[in-house]
């Protein structure tokens, strides 16, 4: 009877390390799914006649806590901007270089939605003077504007809502993580008067 036992011990550990395995698999595909379908639609997101910028600050948040996911989020967010239009594709394209090549001074690591705002700014003010000439509107200024302040917020909102994966998905090692994010979010909103 001890033999059995013993010969058991090991069969059941693999079992249960073949199903962990499959659970952080299924976990990383579920993740994969939700990136490139979120920067897919937010990407083509248009808000008073203006494109709105969510494919940056999502391109902000897998970079700083979803590194293994940054090639859905490309994806999705390219060809959602494509959908738009080959321009917009481009913007978000320039945004992105821009965002990584000033994200690796540790001045700007510092405060990821500023940066992210800045890099708006900076792509969208150089784009909208080559294509007015030098001279663009008062009211394309002030959509610059508001696109950068909705970046900002919008960055922010991300980095709150999402904290890290093991945290989202694993609290004290058990799967209640995901509870209890969804738990303190509608505390908070609680709280707020949302």
């Amino acid at each position: 009877m001890k033999m059995v036992s013993n010969l058991e011990r090991p069969f059941v550990q693999q079992i249960r390390h073949t199903l962990e395995s499959v659970g952080n698999r299924k976990m990383y595909i579920l993740m994969a799914i939700f990136f490139l379908a979120s920067t897919f639609f937010l990407s083509q997101a248009v808000l008073f006649d203006a494109a709105v910028p969510f494919f940056l600050p999502i391109w902000a948040l897998a970079q700083a806590r979803f590194r293994k996911h940054l090639i859905y989020v490309f994806i999705g967010g390219m060809a959602g901007g494509a959908f738009l239009g080959l321009g917009q594709a481009v913007i978000y394209l320039l945004q992105l270089l821009l965002f990584n090549v000033v994200s690796k001074h540790p001045l700007t690591r510092k405060s990821i939605p500023l940066t992210v705002a800045g890099t708006i700014i900076v792509v969208q003010v150089l784009w909208q003077f080559i294509m007015y000439s030098g001279q663009p509107p008062v009211n394309v200024q002030l959509t610059i504007g508001f696109e950068a302040i909705l970046a900002l917020f919008m960055t922010f909102f991300l980095f709150v809502a999402f904290p890290h994966r093991e945290r989202i998905f694993l609290a004290n090692g058990r799967r209640s993580g995901l509870g209890l994010f969804v738990s303190s979010a509608l505390w908070r909103q609680r709280e707020w008067g949302i």
